[in-house]
């Protein structure tokens, strides 16, 4: 199990997927703010995560702040995901390798 831990491939594999998963996590997901920029609004919030909700962040009367159970999921799934597919990407390479026999 070292082996594949310490292979290139798992680690290209698992800070690819885990990147992507974050870049996904910065972007709002949902908001009910106005897109009029003449109109105040004073109860509007945005929702910042996938698949769960990590950060709230709002205005004067709704404050935002982070959801710390939506940021253990987040960071849980990107952990699975990650070794997921790394796993997968090292088993690959190495089928690829004895099937074409290519040195390592």
């Amino acid at each position: 199990m070292r082996n594949i831990i310490s292979s290139k491939a798992f680690k290209l594999a698992f800070i690819i997927s885990t990147l992507v998963f974050a870049l996904i996590n910065l972007r709002p997901s949902s908001s009910n703010c106005p897109v009029d920029s003449k109109t105040i609004s004073f109860h509007c919030y945005e929702t910042y995560g996938f698949p769960f909700t990590w950060h709230e962040n709002g205005t004067l009367f709704y404050l935002g702040g982070f959801v710390w159970s939506g940021v253990v999921a987040n960071l849980t799934i990107a952990m699975v995901t990650g070794i997921a597919l790394g796993l997968s990407f090292k088993v690959t390479l190495d089928f690829i390798y004895k099937k074409l026999g290519f040195p390592r």
